[in-house]
């Protein structure tokens, strides 16, 4: 008997002690204070006017290439500095010559001939003359009279002929001295000094430096935003030709030109189904410019452009994370409950979503995150008062 009584001790201890503490034991404090809501980032929608903008990126292009070649045959006996790579030369600038005596002495022989002709076709016509004047009197036969004319004809087409050959041998000793067709600057050249060339040889490549031009893809959205027709030429709309603004980073430093949308490129590509605006850019190595000049706008410079577009009023500018795709809006109303908005959506880029109708001015739009957004919902809300950017931009 007395081996069962310590565990029953031990026993009736212990649950005395686990009364004690449940007797001891304070209930947790509930905090009233605890908001339950959803918690959301929201960002008070504001209207604006603004200028759409479109931005998409291309590679600087001469406005004209071409190959230089000699139009005679001959040896080259002179090249002007100018025509190093690199240089630069104005138009009609003598840029080679080759050796013209050859051409002088046809020039001279072509003197001849036209003389010899003129002469010929000076007595053919008297000739001619003093047959008429007997056949008239009938001392002569019309057969006479037929031989004459037709000896006066003849003559007549040796002159024309010599007067032909004359023309081509001054055009060729003309054509001894390679000037340049346009303002431009040398790419690369192929001829030296003392080297033979034959008609048709390329001399140098060559471009114009009084304009340059850079082809920039869009897509039919994008022409719509510019206002702009599918087949646009400046030179033949009356619609003025959108500004751009083009940007590169040269040296570590971003240099920025101004230039405008001339024509598109009215086929669109059949991979991208996007339309290529050409934007054109004045003076690129401010040769003309009164002031310093400018940073050269050189071909093969990538850049990026910003093209300026239409006019639109009444726009709300939202940060993209506002808009949910197949859903809408968030936005959470004057009781601040959650509301889900079909708005009109104007563009959107990686940055902003504009939108045109289904929100209010002062409304607040949710732009954080929201899981399972249910209409009618309790919100609690955090308003944001940084606001995006103005200007319609494409990623």
């Amino acid at each position: 008997m007395r081996r069962v009584v310590p565990p029953l001790v031990i026993i009736a201890v212990s649950l005395a002690a686990a009364w004690l503490m449940v007797l001891s034991h304070q209930p947790p404090a509930t905090d009233a204070s605890v908001d339950f809501r959803t918690w959301a980032a929201v960002h008070r929608a504001r209207p604006s006017s603004m200028r759409l903008t479109v931005e998409t990126q291309g590679t600087v292009e001469p406005r004209m290439q071409s190959s230089l070649v000699a139009e005679v045959g001959g040896r080259v006996i002179a090249v002007s500095a100018a025509l190093e790579a690199g240089s630069f030369f104005d138009q009609g600038e003598v840029l080679a010559r080759i050796d013209d005596r050859d051409y002088r002495n046809a020039l001279d022989r072509a003197h001849a001939l036209r003389d010899r002709a003129r002469s010929e076709l000076s007595v053919r016509r008297k000739a001619r003359e003093r047959v008429e004047s007997l056949r008239r009197q009938g001392l002569t036969s019309e057969s006479d009279l037929d031989d004459t004319r037709n000896a006066e004809r003849i003559a007549e087409a040796n002159l024309a002929e010599a007067d032909a050959l004359l023309a081509r041998s001054e055009l060729d000793l003309e054509r001894t001295e390679v000037r340049a067709p346009f303002a431009g600057r040398v790419r690369d050249r192929q001829v030296g000094e003392g080297q033979f060339v034959m008609p048709g040889a390329r001399l140098a490549d060559i471009y114009a430096t009084d304009a340059v031009e850079v082809r920039l893809p869009l897509s039919i959205d994008d022409l719509s935003f510019l206002a702009l027709p599918l087949a646009y030429s400046a030179a033949m709309s009356e619609i003025p030709p959108p500004p751009v603004r083009l940007r590169a980073v040269v040296a570590e430093r971003e240099l920025e030109w101004v230039g405008e949308i001339v024509r598109t490129e009215g086929a669109l590509d059949p991979a991208t189904r996007n339309v290529v605006a050409v934007a054109r850019v004045e003076d690129p190595y401010g040769l003309r410019a009164e002031a310093a000049p400018h940073a050269p706008l050189a071909p093969g410079l990538f850049v990026r452009a910003e093209i300026l577009g239409r006019q639109v009023d009444q726009v709300f500018a939202l940060p993209s994370s506002a808009y949910r795709p197949g859903v809408g809006l968030l936005v959470v109303d004057d009781d601040d409950r959650l509301r889900i908005r079909d708005v009109e959506v104007l563009r959107r880029d990686a940055r902003r979503v504009f939108v045109t109708e289904g929100i209010a001015a002062g409304e607040r739009v949710v732009v954080s995150a929201v899981e399972s957004p249910i209409d009618g919902m309790e919100m609690r809300v955090d308003e944001q008062d940084a606001a995006p950017e103005v200007g319609g931009g494409r990623s």
